[in-house]
């Protein structure tokens, strides 16, 4: 496997709030799977929609591609299983891996003190 690209995200949990609340495009940015547990969650929900933004946009600096019509941010879930995060690609972003022999993401999140620090390094066959 090589690496395929390397991507960093940082935001503070209050500018997304911001950005997201304000302005009721949380089903822009999120999955129906993402979409669903906010609306679950009890509390952290600020936090939680931090570090899916940044994830997504790590993921996207990694793939080389920014902001952009080729990948949709529904089209990307990112998901907690057994205390790691992992990517779960669909539609659009399904394409594109496959196109480009995307074959793993390794995901880290820091969370310090209400700055969400996410980089998602993405390997090809």
């Amino acid at each position: 496997m090589e690496v395929f690209g390397i991507g960093i995200d940082v935001a503070k949990v209050n500018n997304v709030n911001e950005i997201f609340f304000e302005d009721s495009s949380l089903k822009e940015v999120l999955s129906d799977k993402e979409y669903k547990l906010f609306f679950r969650l009890k509390s952290y929900k600020y936090t939680y929609v931090c570090i899916i933004w940044t994830v997504k946009e790590a993921l996207l600096k990694a793939l080389k591609i920014g902001l952009s019509s080729v990948v949709a941010l529904r089209d990307i879930s990112v998901l907690r299983k057994s205390g790691q995060y992992c990517i779960h690609v669909e539609n659009s972003a399904k394409e594109y891996f496959a196109i480009n022999n995307i074959c793993q993401a390794e995901i880290e999140v820091q969370d310090l003190n209400k700055l969400i620090v996410s980089t998602v390094t993405l390997y090809n066959k």
